[in-house]
């Protein structure tokens, strides 16, 4: 018998770990099988957890500032300055911390397979609407859809044996149907979906605003509070601040004009490639659909407290989150 190479055996061992990791295994679409998957997904929370320590390390530095600048201090308005300036900073960290683990921790929304197993009612306006020949015949969904496929039949999907609701799709990484997906994030290792797409927007934008925001405060108290010469290493820390919230703040304010008109990132790709064969949609028509998009997304209780917080969307419970 021929002898087999330790290293050929180690690559098989170590080509699987390499593999799960890189679909991005998380808590909300996989549960763990052993302590093989429980590395892999540990590995794949990779990214949020450096994003976690970059906040906190952030954090550390605002508030070492200023704490060493209040105990140098010896005027009682520039110490109260001070005082005020870091309650202020830790307040909009703290809420931009609750918006990373809000969109972290909170599922997408997957579709369950009942009742989506079971042909929906079709309710568009398409005359050349085909009946699905993979219906099957018992069972009953009570939803209605207004979207169909390239077949003009109903949406369905082979990986997970079930029918589509409007604007739900599959994600490759996640092995589940998402609603109103999104797309799935690397760097939260989530999919962003309907139950969490407000999350991530909230905390995309906080991320900027909490970065201007205690950057400012920081070239404030440098230049106006402190006395004497300023130390060039604190001087770095605004400008870092700054740096790094410039990004996710303007990828932020994307997402909010695309959910002001209705859009999203997989409606859009979708519609690059539909714009050819799609009919032009009325101004009623486009209205309805930016309405339903934000019942869905954004929630029917939209007051506005709600709105700039992070906090799920909430649905009244009379009404279809469908």
């Amino acid at each position: 018998m021929a002898e087999q190479d330790p290293r050929a055996n180690r690559r098989e061992a170590i080509f699987p770990i390499i593999g799960s990791t890189l679909t991005m295994l998380n808590l909300h679409s996989h549960t763990p099988k052993g302590c093989g998957d429980v590395f892999c997904m540990c590995a794949a929370y990779l990214l949020p957890c450096i994003i976690l320590l970059l906040i906190l390390l952030l954090m550390v530095g605002f508030n070492a500032y200023f704490i060493t600048l209040s105990l140098e201090l010896n005027v009682n308005w520039r110490i109260g300055a001070a005082v005020v300036a870091m309650v202020f900073g830790n307040a909009a960290s703290a809420v931009l911390l609750w918006a990373f683990l809000g969109v972290t921790l909170t599922g997408a929304g997957y579709v369950p397979p009942i009742p989506w197993k079971y042909p929906p009612r079709y309710v568009g306006d398409r005359s050349d609407f085909q009946p699905s020949v993979l219906a099957p015949i018992e069972g009953f969904n009570p939803n209605s859809v207004t979207q169909l496929n390239y077949m003009n039949r109903l949406r369905y999907c082979v990986p997970c044996d079930q029918f589509k609701p409007d604007n739900a799709y599959h994600c490759a990484f996640c092995s589940r149907c998402t609603y109103e997906f999104d797309h799935h994030c690397p760097v939260m290792n989530n999919c962003i979906g309907r139950n969490n797409y407000k999350l991530f927007v909230t905390f995309l934008v906080y991320a900027g605003i909490v970065g201007f925001l205690n950057g400012g405060l920081l070239l404030i108290a440098i230049f106006v509070l402190e006395v004497g010469d300023y130390n060039i290493l604190w001087l770095m820390l605004p400008i870092i601040m700054v740096m790094v919230a410039a990004p996710p703040f303007c990828f932020g304010l994307l997402h909010v004009w695309w959910v002001y008109h209705g859009e999203s990132t997989m409606s859009r790709h979708v519609a690059s490639f539909n714009r050819e064969r799609s009919r032009q949609p009325t101004r009623q028509q486009l209205e309805r659909r930016r309405r339903a998009h934000w019942d869905a997304v954004l929630g029917t209780d939209r007051r506005w407290w709600r709105m700039i917080l992070p906090l799920k969307p909430r649905w009244l419970a009379s009404e279809e989150t469908v």
